[in-house]
């Protein structure tokens, strides 16, 4: 941690290093932005969950909607007879 204190106090003035005085400040802040708005992060978790889902759900519906019409005009062709 002297070292990160040491890097923060010869940041140039602005950056986030030198606001906050220490890099590990850094974590700390989204560790504490994580306690105060669990419910928010759940919702949008889930939300990303979600359309993961119904993307990959519906790209594998459209392959087997694209095999099966493939298998129907195979079948249907015209036999010939020998």
């Amino acid at each position: 941690m002297a070292v990160e204190t040491q890097i923060a106090a010869k940041a140039a003035d602005g950056t986030l290093a030198s606001l906050t005085k220490s890099l590990a400040s850094v974590g700390t802040a989204s560790k504490a932005f994580v306690l105060m708005h669990p419910i928010s992060l759940s919702i949008a978790g889930g939300t990303l969950l979600g359309f993961g889902i119904c993307y990959t759900l519906s790209k594998r519906r459209r392959k087997n909607a694209k095999a099966r019409q493939r298998a129907a005009v195979v079948n249907s062709a015209p036999m010939e007879l020998a």
